[in-house]
């Protein structure tokens, strides 16, 4: 699926780059023609107006249709004829013959013309300027032309420049597209297959208690004549389930609420000491229950603000978690310390440790580092995921260290 998506991506993001550079190439097309069209129509204009105020001397040397009068041709730039009004040629300046026969089909056809035409003359472009003047009580029409083409050359050399970087830029985009979408798609990836995993765990969890509550409903009907009291174990089996059932559902809605930042935080200044001395009287007969001491190292009247019930349970959470992984011995210790910045809780326990994997893994939903312990105890794999999330909530962080068969350390910091 994500495969798809990367390869829909850079063929997008291709496309667009294709349809942007037509877009470019167009514009620049259009506007270097244009400013060589105007250029070169502002220059014959200005030669054009150079010759009709200028005394030319000339010399005729010729005879015929057209009597054609040459001046002497040089290298400016442009080629010119000079029309009387009974379109005679009294003055000219030409490369090719050509161009006076195409003047003076012009002259024809346009008559009292004034204006710019482009044309081609034995595979050379030409730009043409004529306009109608009068001097000395004669009457005289003046075409100048102007070899347009290097601007056609330039054009076209452009152009292809243009398409050749196009189409090179297009071939190299794809695979980088291609590459970057991944890159881009891997959070959501990521976040598609924790997402996927959660659901998968989710239904595991609840298929036990829903396969031990179904089992015992089978042996009530069995036994649909007898007492409740006489079946009080299959009744009792089946309200633990229920019970278990409601936690779990308690608990994934929890974390659904803090996925999408939909828990209020009801911040207020409390005494951590107190409630940290609070907990541990609250957990000392599980403690007791499982071999383990509870120390601890509190200084007085150490003051934050929050939500006093979410950091009970996750320092509730990060005690009991504790407790558990002592492995029916050793300590626990709770250490409270304060900054000019920030206030942290320690839960260190003698346990069984982790390792480096499992510590990168321990905040993961239904992640277990002894699944037959957390089994045994009745653990989901949550705790220290919602944990975690109420820290973040109150803009901290839970740190943790640890050693195989040596013990783990919880260290939650908290921002004043």
């Amino acid at each position: 699926m994500f495969r798809e998506i990367k390869r829909q991506i850079a063929l997008f993001s291709t496309s667009t780059l294709v349809v942007f550079l037509v877009v470019f190439v167009s514009a620049i097309v259009f506007f270097m023609n244009w400013s060589l069209r105007y250029s070169g129509e502002i220059y014959l204009f200005d030669t054009a107006n150079s010759l009709i105020s200028r005394n030319t001397f000339s010399e005729s040397i010729g005879d015929d249709r057209f009597n054609i009068v040459r001046t002497d041709y040089d290298q400016t730039g442009y080629d010119y004829i000079k029309w009387n009004s009974n379109d005679m040629i009294v003055e000219n300046k030409v490369s090719q013959e050509g161009l006076i026969v195409k003047g003076y089909k012009n002259l024809q056809n346009h008559r009292n013309y004034k204006g710019y035409e482009n044309f081609e003359l034995n595979g050379i472009s030409y730009r043409m300027y004529q306009t109608d003047y009068t001097k000395e009580g004669n009457t005289y029409t003046l075409q100048v032309f102007q070899n347009t083409s290097a601007e056609k050359s330039l054009m076209a050399k452009t152009v292809s420049f243009l398409i050749v970087i196009g189409a090179a830029g297009a071939i190299v985009l794809f695979p980088i597209s291609y590459l970057i979408a991944g890159k881009n798609l891997q959070p959501i990836k990521t976040s598609y297959e924790a997402q996927k995993k959660f659901v998968a765990d989710a239904s595991h969890e609840l298929r036990t208690p829903l396969a031990v509550i179904q089992s015992n409903l089978d042996v009530l009907e069995f036994k649909e004549d007898e007492t409740i009291k006489e079946n009080a174990q299959w009744l009792n089996n089946i309200g633990n389930e229920a019970q278990t059932m409601g936690k779990l559902i308690g608990n994934l809605l929890l974390i659904a609420q803090a996925d999408n930042q939909q828990i209020v935080l009801e911040k207020t200044e409390f005494d951590l000491s107190e409630l940290c001395r609070e907990l541990v009287a609250l957990m000392h007969s599980i403690a007791l229950e499982n071999g383990v001491v509870i120390q601890t190292t509190l200084p007085d009247e150490v003051i934050y603000c929050g939500d006093r019930e979410q950091i009970k349970q996750a320092l509730r959470i990060l005690i009991d978690n504790a407790i558990k992984y002592s492995n029916g011995q050793g300590t626990v210790t709770i250490t409270l310390c304060e900054t000019k910045s920030s206030i942290s809780v320690s839960v260190q326990d003698e346990g069984i440790g982790m390792s480096e994997e499992a510590r990168q893994k321990i905040f993961d939903r239904f992640y277990r580092v002894d699944d037959a312990r957390h089994r045994e105890k009745g653990g989901f794999g949550l705790g220290l995921n919602i944990a975690d999330a109420i820290v973040k909530m109150h803009k901290g962080k839970i740190h943790v260290t640890s050693e195989l068969n040596v013990g783990s350390t919880f260290t939650m910091t908290l921002p004043k």
